[in-house]
């Protein structure tokens, strides 16, 4: 899923440089600045898709209500930055760490 929201936001920072007003319009009748977003993603990793979802939602001017996760690698600090942004989130498991094979949840 980050790859497709990378890909998303390349294109709209591509197309917001070449016609912001065009691209502002076609923005908004995919994701109205009205909509309320949940965003559900299967891992929280280093947190690039949500923080890709974020950037686009604010372009739209749609707001994030929470995010949710099959699974969160709290190692990897996606969880951190959500916190530090102050986006409520919840994962089903939380794995504190992979080291030596084992897989540790919280």
């Amino acid at each position: 899923s980050s790859d497709l929201v990378g890909m998303a936001l390349e294109w709209i920072r591509r197309d917001m440089k070449e016609d912001p007003v065009r691209m502002t319009e076609r923005l908004n009748v995919l994701l109205p600045p009205d909509d309320h977003v949940i965003f559900i993603d299967d891992f929280l990793a280093n947190g690039n898709a949500s923080k890709g979802v974020m950037e686009l939602c604010e372009k739209a001017g749609a707001k994030i209500e929470a995010m949710g996760f099959i699974i969160e690698k709290a190692f990897q600090h996606g969880g951190d930055f959500l916190r530090r942004e102050g986006m409520r989130y919840e994962a089903l498991a939380t794995v504190e760490s992979l080291e030596d094979c084992k897989i540790v949840l919280k």
